[in-house]
């Protein structure tokens, strides 16, 4: 009987099974030629100041994402070919690859957010606002050896949804504390008084004579409350002293003011 070697069957067969994977990883790698290119250079802009006449360039380092469908170099391919682009004194300059069909170049601004500049009068001198180009930009059938420009303009979104246009308002807090004698004053040093609205409030510290600095939203009408001790006559006649609970109307603001204004808070009530 004729006797097989084993181990050289077993390593004929390995051989022939690596060289079977190692064409199949050839013939099914994607060929893609990169090798020529094109420029292509694209300038953005942005409503960023209200203050000055047209648009501004948009701010340095906000980044673009470039991409082409890598089956525009291969037809079975899939996915993209991608970089990232920091704009620069407004604008990119990019090297790309093309074909001498030509390919379609996306240019995909991200969003960004800018304390844009009001105009003259305005309640606030900037808002942070956001900005975006609502589609991606197409330059098409970019060939090699073009050079390609492009002019992109983002949308101002406006404010972001948290955003609260406040105005800066001084005042001199007042209120009757000895109803013995009709006696008005300012109210105590390091009293704690409340402003707010439907939906919205702050708490501040009086200082000396009442005097208290505070941030109001815009053109809404705000309201203040606090606690002191009021003296008063009780049902015999005689002075006591007791907590009373004072309500006011601060009023409706819609520009910021360095006039210290003097606020009448009542004459309170009894709140122990």
């Amino acid at each position: 009987m004729k006797k097989v070697n084993l181990f050289g069957v077993a390593v004929i067969g390995l051989a022939i099974m690596f060289s079977s994977c190692a064409k199949k990883v050839e013939t099914s790698s994607m060929k893609l030629d990169l090798t020529k290119s094109a420029t292509i250079k694209v300038t953005f802009l942005a409503e960023l100041d209200h203050s000055s006449h047209g648009l501004e360039l948009v701010p340095n380092e906000t980044p673009v994402l470039i991409r082409i469908a890598n089956s525009s170099f291969n037809s079975a391919a899939t996915g993209y070919w991608t970089t990232t682009e920091a704009i620069n004194s407004g604008s990119i300059e990019v090297q790309v690859p093309v074909t001498d069909l030509g390919v379609d170049v996306e240019i995909l601004p991200i969003e960004f957010l800018y304390d844009q500049v009001q105009p003259y009068g305005s309640v606030s001198s900037t808002i942070k606002t956001k900005f975006r180009v609502p589609a991606f930009e197409s330059e098409l059938s970019v060939k090699p050896g073009e050079i390609r420009t492009r002019e992109v303009t983002y949308t101002d979104l406006g404010a972001m949804d948290n955003f609260v246009e406040t105005v800066s308002r001084k005042f001199n807090l007042k209120c009757e504390t000895d109803a013995t004698e009709s006696k008005w004053d300012f109210i105590a040093t390091g009293t704690k008084v409340t402003f707010f609205t439907n939906g919205w409030m702050t708490n501040v510290t009086a200082s000396n004579y009442g005097a208290v600095d505070v941030a109001l939203p815009n053109n809404e009408e705000v309201y203040i409350r606090f606690e002191g001790m009021k003296r008063v006559f009780d049902s015999n006649g005689d002075r006591i002293t007791l907590k009373y609970r004072y309500d006011a109307v601060a009023g409706t603001y819609t520009e910021t003011s360095p006039v210290r204004q003097t606020l009448n808070c009542g004459s309170g009530q009894v709140w122990e």
